[in-house]
Protein backbone atom coordinates (compact mmCIF):
# COMPACT_ATOMS: atom_id res chain seq x y z
CA UNK A 1 0.00 0.00 0.00
CA UNK A 2 2.77 2.45 0.91
CA UNK A 3 4.71 1.58 -2.23
CA UNK A 4 1.66 2.28 -4.37
CA UNK A 5 1.13 5.67 -2.70
CA UNK A 6 4.78 6.56 -3.31
CA UNK A 7 4.57 5.49 -6.97
CA UNK A 8 1.38 7.47 -7.53
CA UNK A 9 2.85 10.57 -5.91
CA UNK A 10 6.00 10.38 -8.02
CA UNK A 11 3.96 9.77 -11.17
CA UNK A 12 1.82 12.84 -10.42
CA UNK A 13 4.83 15.10 -9.96
CA UNK A 14 6.44 13.67 -13.10
CA UNK A 15 3.34 14.51 -15.15
CA UNK A 16 2.90 18.05 -13.82
CA UNK A 17 6.64 18.77 -13.96
CA UNK A 18 7.05 19.41 -10.26
CA UNK A 19 9.73 18.40 -7.82
CA UNK A 20 9.12 15.64 -5.27
CA UNK A 21 11.16 15.13 -2.11
CA UNK A 22 11.19 11.91 -0.15
CA UNK A 23 12.38 11.14 3.37
CA UNK A 24 12.65 7.59 4.68
CA UNK A 25 12.79 6.54 8.31
CA UNK A 26 13.89 3.13 9.53
CA UNK A 27 12.22 2.66 12.91
CA UNK A 28 12.56 -1.12 13.11
CA UNK A 29 14.60 -0.93 16.32
CA UNK A 30 13.30 2.38 17.61
CA UNK A 31 11.35 0.85 20.48
CA UNK A 32 13.78 -1.86 21.63
CA UNK A 33 14.86 0.08 24.70
CA UNK A 34 11.66 1.85 25.72
CA UNK A 35 10.71 1.71 29.40
CA UNK A 36 6.98 1.19 28.88
CA UNK A 37 6.07 1.69 32.57
CA UNK A 38 7.71 5.12 32.53
CA UNK A 39 6.10 5.91 29.17
CA UNK A 40 2.59 5.23 30.47
CA UNK A 41 3.20 7.13 33.70
CA UNK A 42 4.20 10.17 31.64
CA UNK A 43 1.27 9.80 29.25
CA UNK A 44 -1.26 9.59 32.07
CA UNK A 45 -0.03 12.86 33.64
CA UNK A 46 -1.15 15.28 30.88
CA UNK A 47 -4.56 13.59 30.65
CA UNK A 48 -4.01 11.78 27.38
CA UNK A 49 -7.40 10.42 26.25
CA UNK A 50 -7.99 6.90 27.52
CA UNK A 51 -8.73 5.59 24.03
CA UNK A 52 -5.23 6.54 22.91
CA UNK A 53 -3.69 4.77 25.89
CA UNK A 54 -5.80 1.67 25.22
CA UNK A 55 -4.75 1.63 21.55
CA UNK A 56 -1.09 1.95 22.53
CA UNK A 57 -1.44 -0.80 25.16
CA UNK A 58 -3.13 -3.02 22.59
CA UNK A 59 -0.34 -2.39 20.08
CA UNK A 60 2.36 -3.14 22.64
CA UNK A 61 0.50 -6.28 23.68
CA UNK A 62 0.70 -7.57 20.13
CA UNK A 63 4.50 -7.51 20.10
CA UNK A 64 6.14 -10.90 19.88
CA UNK A 65 7.96 -11.95 23.04
CA UNK A 66 10.41 -14.82 23.28
CA UNK A 67 11.15 -16.29 26.71
CA UNK A 68 13.94 -18.77 27.38
CA UNK A 69 13.76 -20.76 30.59
CA UNK A 70 15.77 -23.54 32.19
CA UNK A 71 18.70 -23.80 29.76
Amino acid sequence: MCTMALKETLAYYSVVGGTAFCTLLDATKAFDRVDYCKLFRELIKPDVPAIHLRLLLNRIGLLDIALLTGG
